[in-house]
């Protein structure tokens, strides 16, 4: 992620190692986007979702998840949770 996102001079991208600190600098810093991955060190993507959403501070930014499922089932969740796009890893 961090080589595409490198390729646009304009972007800056903040990378959070885990889910806790990924909530924590969302909640600090109100990104313009969130690119959350479904499996995290310490937490399960959903929750971050979740936590992300029920959170006044970060309830509007937009999230797109990252995955190696495809599910539709769980794709299908996610979108319902309040993520507003699904891609599927690996990302070229």
């Amino acid at each position: 992620m961090t080589r595409l996102v490198g390729r646009r001079s304009a972007w800056q991208m903040t990378v959070a190692n885990s889910g806790a600190t990924g909530l924590d600098i969302a909640a600090a810093t109100a990104p313009n986007l969130v690119l959350l991955d479904l499996h995290l060190p310490d937490m399960d993507g959903i929750d971050v979702l979740r936590q992300l959403r029920a959170n006044t501070k970060t309830e509007s930014i937009p999230i797109v998840m990252l995955s190696a499922v495809t599910s539709s089932k769980q794709i299908n969740q996610l979108l319902d949770a309040g993520a507003q796009a699904y891609l599927t890893k690996p990302l070229a």
